[in-house]
């Protein structure tokens, strides 16, 4: 165990490896037994992207605990969907798990036809993180605040432009909310990606843009760009200054992304109990707290039936959105 993390999550959780197995008793021998062979970790998102660094980090954690190796699958063709599909379809015996993240609540009201049932397919395991938007501003823009941007785009309307990584994507929907909630007209510009949205964002060709904390944070601790507001409850450790969007006097503008674990349906409920429980302690050591921590993500390590509830729930947000806005992927 030459990898200096790996060594890390050892000692974080203790002396030997499989301990999940041998401190836990279920009826099933499945759960007895599990796992004997390594386990596949589906990401239907392109290898070097912020989910598949947390994959990675899970993974690595993961296999420390179970004692096997845990490979993570990058699947990033059809905008998720055929890596989704591969989750979905795969034996329920425990050996694939897909990891997605709020693109898997979204897409279901976005595509009328899917090769799976987002509800019926799969299981979920456990809610890994939730990770909070963060509203930025190119600081030519006149607005210092949430209200300040408000008051600037209802005096100018569809003048004020907001950049996302695409049609559909969280960052789109999040603007669509905001102009849905504050009742303002401010246009949006997709881009094929963050990176080329981020370019043009700084330049001023574009206002505004969402992301999670860690792409921006540089270019905002540079004064490249102005925080405005975060659409969760809670202040970030990482940018203790930037209210949160109740704070800023609109409750009802809250949007993240998160990541998840799924396994297919038809999972024996042993088995889905020992992988929850495994899960459920790597995120809940201190090495992955503080791995997550300093990439804007709040560890979470819900049980099933909570995450399933989360699952649910999202699924009829993001709907309520898109039928609000009607925002499209075309």
């Amino acid at each position: 165990m030459k990898h200096p993390l790996l060594r890390a999550f050892a000692l974080a959780f203790g002396f030997g490896f499989g301990c999940v197995a041998a401190a836990q008793s279920h009826p099933a021998s499945e759960a007895q037994t599990y796992p004997s062979k390594p386990i596949r970790l589906i990401l239907p998102f392109a290898a070097g992207s912020s989910v598949d660094t947390v994959a990675r980090l899970v993974a690595q954690g993961l296999g420390v605990v179970l004692g096997q190796q845990v490979v993570v699958d990058n699947r990033g063709a059809g905008g998720g969907i055929i890596g989704t599909e591969l989750g979905a379809k795969a034996p329920p015996d425990g050996y694939t798990l897909l990891m997605s993240n709020a693109a898997f609540a979204i897409t279901p009201s976005l595509l009328s036809k899917l090769p799976y049932d987002p509800l019926k397919d799969f299981v979920p395991i456990t809610q890994l993180t939730m990770l909070p938007y963060l509203l930025v501003s190119n600081p030519a823009l006149p607005a210092n605040s949430l209200q300040e941007l408000i008051a600037l785009a209802k005096a100018k309307p569809g003048q004020i432009s907001f950049a996302s990584s695409g049609n559909g994507s969280g960052t789109h929907l999040t603007g669509a909310m905001l102009k849905s909630v504050a009742g303002i007209d401010i246009v949006h510009v997709p881009y094929r990606g963050f990176p080329v949205a981020t370019a043009d964002l700084l330049s001023g060709r574009v206002h505004l843009a969402f992301n999670t904390i860690p792409s921006l944070l540089p270019h905002v601790r540079s004064g490249k760009l102005r925080a405005l507001v975060l659409t969760v409850e809670r202040r970030s450790p990482l940018l203790p200054e930037v209210p949160t969007s109740a704070e800023s006097g609109l409750a009802r503008f809250k949007s993240s992304t998160w990541h998840g674990i799924f396994l297919p349906a038809g999972t024996p409920k042993a088995l889905i109990s020992h992988v929850n429980a495994a899960l459920v302690r790597v995120i809940n050591s201190s090495e992955m707290n503080k791995q997550l921590l300093s990439r804007g993500a709040e560890p979470v390590g819900s049980t099933p039936e909570q995450f399933a509830a989360f699952v649910r729930q999202e699924i009829a947000k993001w709907k309520s959105v898109i039928e609000a806005t009607g925002a499209t992927v075309d």
